[in-house]
């Protein structure tokens, strides 16, 4: 080949190349606009358009430099509205689901505004998600959403508070009273810790009562005990008594009867039947009567008469 020949060939070939990289960056150009079109109609179309978009970016090398900045700087905000959309939607799990490849743009693109408020937005959806398990009584999942909520937002009492009650209806008491102190320990004074205690104070009540039922005084006792160092309630004082007594825990006994008959303030037979026993257990005679005397009416006005006349030979 001689060199007017090879010198034409040279030509052509600079000439392809040109035509070639001039082509690509319209179509770079073309697929970024695209992209933009499809942002309020196709969310996941304009994320592919970009990345798109990106490639062919690429391939132009520096010339392209700014187009493919643009497109990066779409794509993280781009999954964050698809978190946004499936929340909107009150589709909590979908959200949650939607933060992953949102989070993961995010580092890939160098964004954290966007992954500060995709990390900030999960532990509200979590909380969303553990409330819609909650209602549909899905307790086991419900716990697993509020302690994912907790560990993305830790302190928060809202969140506390609904895994308190998660494990309230679960009888799951140890990690309840661990949930209760936890609260307690962030911020004593808050009104869902006092209505905390009177939640969990009432679900050892109905604890202790079906274990006094089912003869399991010792287990009554505790958790009577439990109940009534949250709130005093004449019943759970009551029920207390009525175990100890069982129990032969004379002292515990008295002390419990006699708060129940200080907070009665209807008819206080039943009470002083059992603080009549109490005593009586105990040794102090004289107070046993006196007890006695006061049962006037109810089911146990005739074992108090029998008490005071046969036994212990009142005066």
């Amino acid at each position: 080949m001689n060199f007017v020949k090879r010198s034409l060939l040279t030509l052509a070939v600079a000439a392809i190349s040109w035509v070639a990289s001039a082509q690509t960056m319209d179509d770079a150009g073309a697929s970024f606009n695209n992209a933009v079109k499809l942002i309020d109609t196709d969310l996941n179309g304009a994320i592919e358009g970009f990345k798109s978009t990106i490639s062919i970016c690429e391939k132009v090398g520096t010339d392209a430099d700014e187009l493919k900045k643009q497109s990066m700087a779409q794509i993280p905000g781009l999954y964050y509205r698809l978190v946004l959309k499936a929340n909107d939607e009150k589709n909590f799990q979908g959200a949650i689901d939607a933060c992953t490849p949102a989070l993961e743009a995010s580092k890939t693109y160098n964004d954290e505004t966007t992954a500060a408020s995709v990390e900030k937005l999960l532990p509200q959806l979590y909380l969303a998600l553990g409330l819609d398990q909650f209602k549909a009584k899905d307790y086991a999942n419900a716990e697993i959403s509020f302690t994912k909520s907790l560990e993305k937002d830790p302190g928060n009492i809202k969140t506390m508070d609904f895994l308190l009650k998660v494990y309230g209806v679960t009888e799951n008491f140890e990690k309840m009273g661990e949930t209760l102190q936890a609260m307690t320990a962030v911020d004593s004074t808050n009104e869902l810790v006092t209505k905390g205690k009177e939640f969990v104070a009432k679900r050892y009540y109905i604890a202790g009562a079906k274990a006094l039922k089912g003869k399991d005084n010792a287990g009554a006792a505790e958790f009577l005990t439990k109940s009534v160092a949250l709130s005093e309630d004449v019943k759970a004082f009551n029920y207390l008594g009525i175990a100890c007594n069982n129990l032969k825990r004379w002292d515990e006994a008295i002390d419990a009867l006699n708060k129940a008959i200080a907070l009665e303030t209807k008819d206080k037979s039943e009470l002083y039947f059992q603080l009549g026993t109490a005593l009586q257990g105990k040794g102090d005679n004289a107070g046993a009567c006196d007890a006695f005397k006061k049962v006037t009416t109810g089911p146990n006005v005739k074992g108090a008469e029998y008490q005071i006349k046969q036994v212990l030979k009142c005066q």
